[in-house]
């Protein structure tokens, strides 16, 4: 274990049919989160099914990046080819830099099973910033889907066939495309196919400028313009944070602390962390994953702190609850042991003035177990 102190610092049905108004015309004045058009769905899976009929899983992996532009906004979309196992058939576009991000966590747990433990961390794929294109058997597709293949005349059959477009944020879950999503990914198709087909030629494309990555830009030239490519240089990401919105708040009040050290005894080791939790929320338009923080006393397993954050919750909150924990058990840590960096910065303060030591470790049992009992207990 590592010493903080030696360390540096599916989805659910929408109650709206889809919108069949094509009245809308380029140059409108149309608010991003505005559903998409019937005929701006009819570009998206026309895009969706030619890129399913190439199948480029069969000779590209899901470590082979390129890039696209959006030519309306500039984001920039770093697309991975999911399917060389046949399990699951997709095109994922990680949105940005944080976008490209929540991708290296994914690989990274994929490779060495980092995080939690043996359990997955909820935090890489709740925290993941994308498009996704998949391609499914019927079950996995909703009612509103049908209700837009429908509307327009499409059928599939087939296990893996029918195509499913959501939009990934993190903390949220996976959703329905709004307009502009519903455009970006239209390109992002289009460009891929284009791409894939280019690899399939040419299988060693995407290593032709070592240190850069292919990126397709439009360039508009006269009034139709085109597509081109750009090798540009890897983004300079910075050193995630796990739970980066926690921020050091200032610290407990030093008579509170005082009170609950002399009524509580020395209880060991407080196993604690701060993730997604692995229930939603059902408030407003699209549910969310709450933060969820778990204390656990190490030696016995015992559940010390159970406290589910608002969507904006203030780190202060998390704070509050470790030491009600203490109040509530009337016994105090001498260590507290973290996986994330982030949530032992947070508890140092108050690890502190209480004379408890923080350390990081890659396992947490008693956290694990707990999280486990939970999703039993629900079904989930």
């Amino acid at each position: 274990m590592r010493s903080i102190e030696e360390s540096e610092e599916k989805p659910a049905e929408m109650g709206a049919h889809p919108n069949t108004n094509d009245g809308v015309h380029e140059g409108s004045v149309r608010s991003p989160g505005s559903q998409p058009t019937l005929n701006e769905w009819k570009h998206l899976y026309a895009a969706a099914i030619a890129f399913r009929d190439l199948a480029p899983w069969h000779w590209m992996f899901e470590d082979q990046l390129f890039a696209v532009v959006d030519s309306d906004s500039g984001e920039v979309g770093y697309c991975s080819v999911l399917g060389s196992g046949g399990e699951f058939l997709a095109l994922g576009v990680y949105r940005g830099e944080k976008g490209l991000l929540s991708y290296q966590r994914i690989s990274r747990q994929d490779v060495d099973g980092s995080g939690l433990g043996s359990a997955e961390d909820p935090d890489v794929f709740l925290g993941q910033k994308a498009l996704m294109a998949s391609f499914e058997g019927s079950r996995n597709v909703d009612k509103r889907d049908r209700e837009i293949f429908q509307s327009l005349g499409l059928r599939f059959r087939g296990k893996q066939s029918w195509p499913v477009v959501r939009s990934y944020e993190p903390g949220y879950m996976p959703w329905f495309l709004n307009a502009r999503e519903c455009r970006f990914l239209t390109q992002v198709l289009e460009q891929a196919t284009l791409v894939g087909q280019r690899i399939k030629d040419n299988p060693e494309l995407l290593d032709e400028k070592p240190g850069s990555i292919l990126t397709r830009v439009h360039i508009h030239e006269g009034q139709v313009g085109k597509w081109t490519d750009e090798w540009r240089v890897w983004p300079c990401l910075e050193v995630e944070m796990e739970t980066d919105f926690l921020q050091p708040v200032s610290q407990v009040s030093e008579l509170r602390l005082k009170r609950a050290m002399k009524a509580a005894k020395p209880s060991g080791a407080w196993e604690v962390d701060i993730s997604y939790a692995p229930f939603s929320i059902h408030e407003g338009e699209r549910p969310y994953y709450p933060r969820l923080m778990l204390c656990v006393h190490h030696g016995s397993g015992m559940v010390l702190a159970a406290y589910p954050g608002e969507h904006n919750v203030d780190s202060s909150d998390f704070v509050e609850q470790f030491v009600a924990a203490m109040e509530q058990h009337e016994i105090y840590p001498e260590q507290v042991v973290v996986c994330r960096s982030s949530v032992g910065q947070l508890l140092l303060p108050v690890a502190q003035a209480i004379g408890a030591e923080v350390f990081e470790t890659d396992y947490l049992p008693g956290v694990v177990t707990a999280r486990e009992g939970m999703r039993e207990f629900m079904g989930i």
